[in-house]
């Protein structure tokens, strides 16, 4: 199981936090702490729907936004370069330590993804703009979520829009199983009978036994990263009604 104690540092990768493991000295855990918006198709999952209208009938007549609708879907996962990274440089980490001898073959790091228990995601588009959802807890812990907007936010967010969402906010908080480790201590008082020079003495001692319990305790992690992202310009439609 993850080891909170056991964070490796590792300053060229900022996507993700690392920890040994609580036994296996080759087995490394892989959190992933910058949630972003999925990709599908090559383009993020965020779309923006506003609807406009005539403010009169006249021909000229201004057209006013009178509400919208909001889609995306969030991601919490180690892209596949990062984990390449890391894997490279746990080797180097490993190699360095390992005991030099004739035959012996280096280490190699194992990377394990966490097993989510539990979560929750909260995306923050705007002041107002609020929406809540729970992550699929496998893959790439997406989270698909939808929200109508009435007049007031759907203006705000067209306001908000060419300023790149300055207030757009993804935050996962999840659960996961983590070690702890507990000590032990029994003491108790032994007693009985020996033989000594043909005489038979009674003796009593006192016996303390220690050991080490590791259970699996639940822990939150909680990621957060900005929700604008590359090619997110063209993701606003205005359509007339």
């Amino acid at each position: 199981m993850l080891d909170l104690s056991k964070r490796i540092d590792l300053p060229d990768v900022r996507a993700v936090e690392v920890y040994g493991d609580h036994e296996q000295p080759d087995l490394f855990h892989v959190v992933p702490v910058q949630p972003t918006l999925a990709i599908d198709n090559g383009a993020p999952s965020l779309r923006v729907l506003l609807f406009r209208k005539k403010e009169s009938d006249a021909p000229n007549a201004k057209r006013i936004i009178t509400g919208g609708q909001l889609t995306l879907t969030t991601a919490l996962h180690a892209p596949q370069q990062v984990i390449s990274r890391v894997q490279a440089l746990l080797t180097q980490k490993l190699h360095a330590s390992a005991t030099p001898g004739y035959g012996t073959p280096p280490p190699v790091p194992t990377l394990s993804q966490p097993g989510w228990v539990n979560g929750a995601v909260e995306v923050t588009v705007d002041d107002g703009i609020v929406l809540l959802g729970t992550p699929s807890l496998f893959a790439e812990n997406r989270c698909a979520l939808m929200q109508t907007l009435d007049q007031a936010h759907a203006r705000r967010l067209h306001e908000q829009w060419s300023k790149r969402l300055p207030s757009g906010r993804i935050v996962y908080r999840m659960v996961l199983r983590v070690a702890d480790q507990t000590q032990t201590t029994a003491h108790h008082t032994e007693s009985g009978t020996t033989s000594s020079s043909g005489r038979l003495e009674e003796f009593q001692r006192d016996i303390t036994t220690a050991a080490s319990l590791t259970r699996g305790v639940p822990h939150e992690s909680v990621a957060s990263g900005p929700l604008w992202a590359d090619r997110l310009d063209r993701a606003l439609t205005e359509i007339d009604l």
